[in-house]
């Protein structure tokens, strides 16, 4: 979120992403020819070292959706609708990271209308303007004009970043435009990715809101893609059985079971957490062998404050579940795909796949069947040291989702507030609890050989899509 720079982060994440050879990480600055802005750019590094063997990494290209430039006309009273929303409830409901803020906000606000009460009894203001107010109090006019440039300032840093967020979960008609033009993007470049044929598997890395953004992008392509395969076209008889399908739905009901209110899961929750993992990366193989032209096999989210959605997407817990229920909202492990608008809750790991016209495919909802959800964040810690704005995600998105609290990098990660844009600022920490140890595992960057078997797989045909006519 914010007035961000075209690659401005792509850099620093790369810095962070990339492993060193020899103490200096190799990559080539290129022309991005899929989004056709000429601001992009695509950084390209082949593989380390060159050669049979295992590699540190595997040949990658780095790309990045610079989106903050379509969000303008922020106004600070856009802000005030969730802030409202986030003042007016219990303490025990606040957000865990925002709880020393809430409170904050409380004292201000109280010692606001004290302040007014007060002039008010004396007869001292004249109008509830921001200078008379000041002037009443006593302060001279310099200083009354200092405190309102200061007042003018973070008016203007509120605006061009928590803003941000506010306005592309907002549903108003006034946002409409401007939130949908931002999905496009995603959704343009992740298409435009796919398309250029050269890839063989995508990772999606997301920091703050652009975890909202990756997340609404990834569902919508989802949606064009999880029912094309490479035939063959049936009338009738059973489809070929997909390879991975029932394990990988046995393991969803298994974590089904999972509270996803714990912190610390007991290591046979880990096992089970980690072998519902492995099956989504064999399931996504087998989709692919059948001619799924889907590329994605992770979503990484890092600082997201997508932990409090249920307060910024909807208006309480109570809304969120039903858009969960209606599959609007994509959960990790997917909910049944039997599940009706109304009616009972079905569980999940049942009913996720049909028979598309010669293939068992995937239904609609079935996104993270075949996507591993990692989630990475700074804990606040006391309520106040850390990163305010990350947290878990477990309980609102599913127990499928690897949670890690980073508990290294400090003093840094514990910057009040701060510690939220620091993500991408250790690149030469290598230390086990490190946020670019952690980032570096789970990017996977030297499985070349296990991408071997998916390199050369059927093209899908486009009269596989549900609803398309036969062909003869």
């Amino acid at each position: 979120m914010g007035e961000q720079l075209p690659l401005e982060t792509l850099k620093r994440f790369v810095m962070t992403a990339l492993p060193k050879i020899d103490g200096e990480r190799r990559y080539f600055s290129r022309p991005e020819k899929v989004t056709e802005s000429y601001e992009a750019r695509r950084f390209l590094a082949y593989r380390q070292p060159p050669g049979p063997g295992d590699p540190v990494h595997g040949q990658v290209e780095f790309f990045e959706y610079h989106w903050s430039y379509k969000m303008t006309d922020n106004r600070l009273r856009d802000l005030l609708p969730t802030f409202r929303r986030l003042m007016l409830r219990g303490p025990r409901t606040v957000p865990y990271g925002l709880l020393v803020v809430w409170v904050i906000a409380w004292l201000v606000l109280l010692a606001l209308a004290a302040l007014l009460l007060w002039l008010l009894v004396r007869g001292s203001v004249d109008g509830f303007t921001l200078e008379a107010i000041l002037l009443a109090v006593g302060s001279p006019v310099l200083v009354a004009a200092v405190v309102v440039w200061l007042l003018k300032f973070v008016s203007s840093v509120v605006t061009s970043s928590f803003v941000d967020v506010v306005r592309y979960l907002d549903t108003s008609p006034r946002s409409y435009a401007v939130r949908r033009d931002i999905r496009e993007g995603m959704v343009d470049l992740l298409r435009g990715i796919h398309d250029r044929g050269r890839y063989t598997r995508l990772v999606v890395v997301a920091h703050s809101l652009g975890s909202y953004i990756a997340y609404d992008g990834l569902t919508a392509l989802w949606h064009e893609m999880n029912d094309l395969h490479g035939g063959p076209l049936r009338d009738s008889g059973p489809p070929p059985h997909l390879e991975g399908l029932s394990a990988l739905q046995k393991a969803a009901r298994a974590l089904a079971d999972h509270p996803a209110d714990i912190t610390d899961l007991t290591p046979e929750q880990w096992a089970e957490l980690h072998q519902y993992r492995a099956r989504q990366f064999a399931l996504w193989k087998s989709c692919r062998k059948q001619g799924n032209p889907w590329l994605v096999t992770d979503f990484i989210s890092l600082g997201s404050p997508m932990y409090f959605a249920d307060l910024l997407l909807t208006k309480n817990r109570r809304d969120f579940d039903r858009l969960v229920k209606n599959s609007e909202l994509p959960q990790c492990p997917p909910r049944s795909g039997s599940q009706m608008v109304e009616g009972d809750d079905k569980s999940v790991g049942r009913a996720y796949a049909y028979d598309n016209r010669g293939r068992q495919v995937l239904r609609s909802g079935m996104l993270f069947a075949v996507v591993r959800w990692t989630n990475l964040y700074f804990p606040p810690e006391r309520h106040w040291f850390g990163d305010w704005f990350g947290g878990r995600l477990r309980p609102l998105f599913g127990t499928g989702i690897l949670d890690e609290a980073l508990l290294g990098n400090l003093p840094g990660r514990r910057r009040p507030g701060l510690a939220h844009g620091r993500y991408f600022s250790y690149p030469d920490d290598h230390s086990e609890a490190s946020v670019t140890t952690r980032l570096q595992r789970h990017l996977d960057l030297n499985i070349d050989a296990e991408l071997a078997d998916v390199v050369d797989v059927p093209e899908p045909l486009a009269a596989t899509r549900s609803g398309a006519g036969a062909t003869t």
